[in-house]
């Protein structure tokens, strides 16, 4: 084969525009890999700086390099503090049980301040690598804190930290969503009430119409729902530190693609820890257990509405 090639020293106007135009190209690829690595090594150190479990309260400094949308960043601020004062005020929690809700609120920052969580498609869906999300949830089961994790750490995939969020969540609400479990009954009128409403704006949708029965018919579905709310016993601690992170989740849904129900039905299975229970009968709770989440996070959404 005989492979033409122009002299080195006289290059035509072709091939010096071919050059320029690759040697541009390998440059910018060269600069964003260069600009990636620096978020996510900057990353690190914002992370390592930030958190620290003795810490009585959190401030979020000033970041430079590591420029996480200023909406995410303000919420998981706010996120952060509601869910302090909550674990202060539940007095009944022993140092370790603090100190396990306390990470659990400190993953949930760390996974709103990432430079990725913006950019990632289905957080809590797409699990992380399972050894690198076990050695994390170990080394926060033994007591050691979020940030000495970090300084071992070059990068952290966030989704290793949603991974490690709901392994240590699923752990945390063994321990007070058993009454859930034992009287459900609030929760499956929860889900009826939901799935007569669900039923109904589906009719409605399809008729493209409304009339005032189908009107009053929502309006009594509405009254239930709510009923069924103020029936429930007190949301667990867990959930009220889980709910306002996937409420913040699902209004970047346009990118993650985690709405309300995708994010329910990733975590619902973690409330349903009765094993012993017939099949069908878990089917059901978890099917019920996936609304009541789903419902949680529209109603905190809601809640929210009302304050803007």
């Amino acid at each position: 084969m005989v492979i033409k090639s122009f002299p080195p020293n006289e290059p035509t106007a072709l091939n010096t525009a071919g050059f320029d135009s690759s040697n541009n190209l390998k440059k910018n690829s060269f600069i964003q890999s260069i600009k990636q690595i620096r978020n996510l090594a900057t990353f690190k150190s914002f992370i390592v700086n930030l958190f620290s479990i003795n810490k009585k309260a959190v401030e979020v400094p000033k970041i430079e390099h590591i420029k996480p949308d200023n909406t995410s960043r303000l919420a998981a601020h706010k996120i952060e503090q509601e869910n302090i004062n909550a674990i202060n005020n539940c007095k009944e929690l022993t140092d370790d049980e603090k100190t396990s809700y306390l990470q659990l609120n400190q993953l949930g920052s760390a996974i709103l301040n990432h430079p990725m969580y913006s950019k990632t498609v289905g957080l809590f869906r797409t699990s992380g690598n399972a050894l690198e999300r076990d050695k994390l949830v170990s080394h926060l089961s033994a007591g050691k804190s979020l940030k000495e994790y970090f300084l071992n750490k070059d990068i952290v995939d966030i989704k290793i930290l949603t991974s490690a969020y709901k392994k240590i969540a699923a752990n945390l609400i063994e321990k007070n969503i058993h009454s859930l479990e034992k009287k459900p009954e609030s929760i499956h009128n929860l889900a009826d009430a939901v799935q007569q409403k669900t039923t109904l704006l589906k009719e409605i949708f399809a008729q493209n119409s409304i009339n005032q029965n189908e009107r009053t018919q929502l309006t009594d579905a509405d009254s239930m729902i709510q009923h069924a709310f103020l029936s429930l016993e007190k949301t667990p601690l867990t959930l009220q530190l889980v709910i306002p992170l996937f409420a913040e989740i699902t209004k970047n849904q346009h990118t993650n693609k985690m709405d309300a129900y995708n994010l329910a039905a990733c975590f619902a299975p973690n409330l349903a820890t009765d094993s012993d229970l017939p099949i069908a009968s878990k089917l059901k709770l978890n099917s019920d257990l996936q609304i009541y989440i789903e419902a949680l996070i529209n109603h905190d959404l809601e809640l929210q509405s009302y304050d803007t």
